[in-house]
């Protein structure tokens, strides 16, 4: 669907910008964060940032005019299957202008991670300004989370054109698919559900975030029953209704299979749980993943053992480059 497009193209251009213009947002006259973005991002994870919420741009927006429509690889699921029956069950007559709760579930596939970014992006922005900001700093957070949710993004879309699955409303009997208003190069892009990785790769970071403070910090002095039952189970309770509830909601409107939106949120799951756990310790605090002084002095060096030196051959003059070891 049109806007469907345009909305999740919305939603990873914002996600970018905020991250990119937030990064600079650093005021001479704050003290250092003691761990340096350039400590735990190296130029190559913050330069991959960028090329994977293009790709998942260009994917989005123009993946279908470049690859062509899918050609339907994977077929939908036996009438036997739990798959097929779960998603008939969800909804045995299905209203093609009708959403669930009104579309609340659905638009939140595109608020979520515009949210999240916003809350990291005006932590960042504000402890620039001052010392004491009430949320702090949250320049590792923001581009942790950017670059979960930009390769979450690129690897969902990639699939959907790569296999090439019909959703179920194209495929019952009972139904006429013209009448649910979507785009017919929709209706091979079922697998895997780009709201269902969307809303677990943002549920699933801001979880991991709010547990590590609930439990090392709200509840470090707490009973250890208080501490990391509320300081886990919350969060984690709260990440999966999130989840469950986007998921549910596009099964509920025969646009996706259970197994797509299963593998949509594995997919959303897994990401920030890598990228979270990639730059932040089992205390939530930033890694010191490199260090800065003995990776310029390393460049230093390579540069002083080099030598470029001028001459003459039989076929002209030539510059000669190479290294001493």
């Amino acid at each position: 669907m049109k806007c469907n497009v345009k909305a999740m193209l919305m939603t990873l251009i914002s996600v970018q910008v905020m991250s990119v213009s937030t990064g600079y947002a650093q005021s001479p006259d704050v003290a250092a964060e003691p761990v340096k973005i350039r400590e735990n991002f190296s130029p190559f994870e913050l330069g991959t940032i960028g090329v994977g919420t293009a790709g998942a741009v260009f994917l989005i927006g123009f993946g279908e005019h470049v690859f062509g429509h899918p050609n339907p690889s994977m077929g939908p699921p036996s009438p036997e299957s739990v798959d097929w029956r779960f998603t008939h069950w969800a909804n045995s007559a299905p209203d093609p202008v009708k959403q669930w709760l009104g579309g609340v579930p659905d638009t939140a596939g595109y608020v979520l991670p515009v949210a999240a970014l916003g809350f990291y992006a005006t932590g960042s922005i504000g402890s620039a300004f001052r010392d004491d900001f009430v949320i702090g700093s949250k320049n590792h957070e923001m581009l942790a989370f950017t670059e979960a949710f930009a390769w979450t993004m690129f690897t969902t879309n990639a699939l959907k054109l790569m296999v090439g699955r019909a959703r179920p409303f194209t495929v019952r009997e009972d139904l006429d698919a013209g009448s649910f208003g979507e785009d017919e190069k929709e209706y091979f892009l079922s697998f895997p559900s780009g709201h269902s990785a969307s809303a677990a790769a943002t549920s699933t970071f801001l979880a991991l975030d709010l547990s590590d403070h609930l439990v090392h910090h709200t509840f470090a002095e707490s009973h250890p029953a208080l501490r990391y039952g509320l300081g886990y189970g919350l969060p984690l309770l709260g990440a999966v209704t999130v989840s469950g509830t986007v998921m549910f909601s596009r099964i509920k409107d025969q646009r996706h299979w259970l197994s797509d939106t299963l593998t949509g949120a594995m997919i959303g799951a897994g990401m920030s749980t890598i990228f979270y756990v990639m730059h932040f310790d089992e205390k939530g605090a930033p890694r010191r993943r490199h260090d800065i002084e003995q990776e310029s002095a390393a460049s230093e060096e390579v540069i002083q053992q080099s030598y470029m030196v001028p001459s003459v051959t039989s076929s002209g003059p030539v510059l000669q480059y190479g290294f001493i070891f």
